[in-house]
């Protein structure tokens, strides 16, 4: 029995990874990712695509400051030669970028990067031949002709975010005479736009979307991405009718307290139950949330872009990695927050808003924000989880939620609980006549399955084979809640592309076979019956064992294989 490994479903590909440090350069196993634009355009070229990552030692990136001399600021008035304060880092890292490399026998050019790879020191880059250049394919993508290199960038990048192909929409059937909605100064439509009824069962249809019909998508079409504003606004008259009812319906009261606040014994919940009227009852009154007049929004107007009378988009990623301001930005931001009475309405935590703002627009602007030296935090509150002689204890509401927790669990760690594979329980019960003929094709899938699963374990640094499977992670509080989605998005779906492998094996019966559904059914079940017995048998377990491989010595015996036939395991 053969398991192919090459039955990638339209919506995925294959993606090479390369990871360059200050010395080496790491070639890392392709990972099944879904595709974008560009990728399915060169699905038959695929291969020449490459992922490059600049860090250090292959797990963290490198920090802005691998790319700066401290230079004495005497050096710095006798010589303006900015080459004085870069190091042979730097000058690595662009030489990559600027000139290419070989790898296997192939030249890898530049090609281009979208926002979340700029911020992760990431790029694509492609195998050039006579035919298909990186200059080529960016002409295809599109007319990137802004002056504003950053924006250029950002367009360019536009082109590799994963997405699903639906359908086709000739220009002609587009309106783009629909006017902007514009107030005091805003457009409150850009990226936004309307979809017709028809069109959007049509793409429900191929996204195989169950349930209700969405209100809302996001889509690209032409490099433009938007959300339909109908939905939006349908919602808001709704949510504001049923405020402004509340002080006159108990009912409407009521689900919108018990559907907005979860809190089926809050005060207000239990009188309204208990019939009391809002109109008669002051109390009730109080405690019913008036729709009030919120607060004016800060002026987030965007810093005026860089322009560049010709866009050198190398030159742009090459100099974005002198700068990541904008996770010191948010942490100060959090400091002094904790640290003033006034909260995020302090003059310091203002100030930080708006570097925040700034250093957010960046791969879109090209103008970066940079942290004061007056408000860099000297200590942290302990709920950062800094280094002990860094912390103070917090008094506000997140220190003494971080202290009861930490006091109730102690330190959180995750480990794996698959137990010693003598002390393993079998179920001898299940059984189906006819299994043993399937116990040998299914060795060799939970030899296959376990070899992918356990890369994954160890490239994505998870602890646990439970953590991959359910995608609840434990292990990884320690990254910022972005990186933190953005990881869980990319191990979920390199388990989801395994399980899907396994799962298309596991229901593919050997040519030849005309068989009613009972008696497919029955197929299944002896199938099933095989995978859990070379999973949890004394004798596959031992024999699972002696196959361990040293690079994967800490990773526990696993056991998730035969639950990929969960049904039929049950019934």
């Amino acid at each position: 029995m053969h398991v192919k490994t090459n039955q990638i479903s339209e919506c995925n590909v294959e993606v090479r990874r390369l990871v360059i440090t200050p010395t080496k350069a790491i070639c890392l196993p392709p990972e099944v990712e879904l595709a974008n634009r560009v990728l399915r355009k060169y699905r038959n070229i695929a291969d020449g695509f490459i992922r490059v990552t600049f860090m250090v030692g292959g797990k963290q990136l490198l920090s802005s400051s691998a790319f700066n001399c401290n230079i004495a600021p005497i050096l710095k008035k006798m010589s303006a030669m900015p080459y004085l304060s870069r190091t042979t880092i730097f000058r690595r890292v662009k030489g990559i970028v600027q000139n290419g490399f070989t790898l296997c026998g192939r030249h890898y050019s530049f090609l281009a990067f979208s926002s979340n790879q700029l911020r992760g020191r990431s790029a694509w880059f492609f195998a050039e031949d006579k035919r298909i250049t990186a200059e080529s394919i960016r002409t295809w993508m599109g007319k990137f002709n802004n002056k504003n290199v950053a924006k250029c960038a950002a367009r360019m990048g536009q082109c590799f975010s994963s997405t699903y192909a639906t359908v086709y929409v000739p220009f002609s059937e587009v309106n783009f005479k629909i006017p902007d909605i514009e107030r005091n100064g805003y457009n409150f439509s850009d990226g936004i736009g309307t979809i017709s009824p028809e069109l959007a069962v049509e793409v429900v249809s191929k996204l195989q979307l169950t349930g209700e019909q969405p209100s809302a998508l996001q889509i690209r079409y032409s490099g433009c991405k938007g959300v339909s504003d109908d939905a939006f606004m349908k919602l808001q008259e709704l949510m504001v009718f049923k405020f402004d009812e509340m002080l006159k319906n108990t009912n409407t009261a009521f689900e919108v307290l018990t559907t907005s606040c979860c809190d089926l014994e809050s005060t207000a919940a239990i009188m309204l139950s208990a019939g009391a009227d809002p109109q008669f009852e002051p109390h009730l009154k109080n405690l019913i949330p008036a729709r009030k007049t919120s607060a004016p929004p800060m002026d987030y107007t965007p810093a005026p872009p860089k322009e560049s009378p010709c866009p050198d988009v190398m030159e742009f990623f090459t100099k974005s990695t002198l700068s990541d301001s904008l996770g010191k930005i948010f942490h100060a931001h959090v400091v002094h927050a904790d640290l003033s009475e006034l909260g995020a309405n302090d003059e310091k935590c203002v100030k930080l808003a708006e570097l925040v703002a700034i250093a957010v627009d960046f791969p879109k602007t090209g103008v970066n924000a940079q942290l004061p030296q007056a408000l860099r935090p000297k200590v942290y509150p302990d709920f950062m989880g800094k280094d002990e002689k860094q912390s103070y204890r917090s008094e506000k509401v997140l220190g003494h939620l971080y202290r009861t927790v930490l006091g109730t669990h102690g330190e959180i760690t995750v480990e794996a609980d698959h137990g010693a594979g003598e002390n393993l329980l079998f179920d001898d019960q299940l059984k189906v006549p006819g299994f043993e003929k399937f116990l040998e094709e299914g060795w060799n899938c939970k030899c296959f399955y376990d070899r992918l699963l356990k890369g994954r374990i160890l490239h994505y640094d998870v602890h646990t084979e439970g953590e991959l499977v359910t995608g609840y992670f434990v292990s990884l509080s320690k990254h910022n809640s972005k990186k933190q989605i953005e990881l869980k998005d990319k191990v979920g779906h390199a388990y989801t592309s395994i399980k899907k492998e396994l799962r298309t094996t596991f229901e593919t019966i050997e040519e030849g076979f005309n068989l009613s559904d009972d008696e497919r059914k029955s197929v299944l079940e002896q199938k099933a019956t095989a995978w859990y017995h070379v999973t949890y048998h004394p004798h596959w377990v031992e024999k699972t064992m002696e196959l361990k491989d040293p690079e994967y010595d800490e990773v526990q015996l696993l056991l998730s294989f035969p639950w990929i036939a969960v049904e039929c395991l049950t019934q």
